[in-house]
């Protein structure tokens, strides 16, 4: 008996400690979070920024950038994968699959995850949007 309950509050104690990690990551992940946005809109961030920007292009003239000119094109694409067209044919995808999978759930956890992704970034964009201008 009192083995079953040491090996019960060993497990019970691992499963408390990798929640407690968990609340600590995502508590940590917002707080830098906001901490950053907070940066970026008081316009901290923007020399930092600028200083980036101008490492990656020609001291002589501006407009051209470092590396060859594929390396342009190739990171041209691979930003192009973020994008809406790109994010919607996946997830439409995925969701589409899963429902003729007879998985419902995990269908509409991903589509419900995806749209409210796309607000939380909408929100994002127009609450930090005044930097911009």
């Amino acid at each position: 008996m009192l083995l079953r309950l040491r090996l019960w509050l060993r497990k019970t104690a691992r499963a408390d400690l990798a929640l407690l990690a968990g609340v600590g990551i995502v508590c940590t992940g917002l707080s830098l979070f906001v901490a950053i946005a907070n940066a970026v809109r008081a316009g901290e961030l923007q020399p930092l920024e600028e200083r980036i920007l101008r490492s990656l292009r020609s001291p002589d003239d501006p407009r051209l950038p470092w590396g060859p000119s594929w390396l342009q094109g190739s990171a041209r694409d691979i930003s192009a994968l973020g994008g809406t067209a790109v994010l919607t044919l996946v997830t439409v995808t995925a969701v589409g699959y899963l429902i003729l999978q007879g998985r419902r759930r995990p269908a509409l956890f991903i589509a419900g995850s995806v749209i409210g992704g796309g607000g939380a970034q909408q929100r994002a964009k127009s609450t930090l949007r005044a930097r911009a201008a």
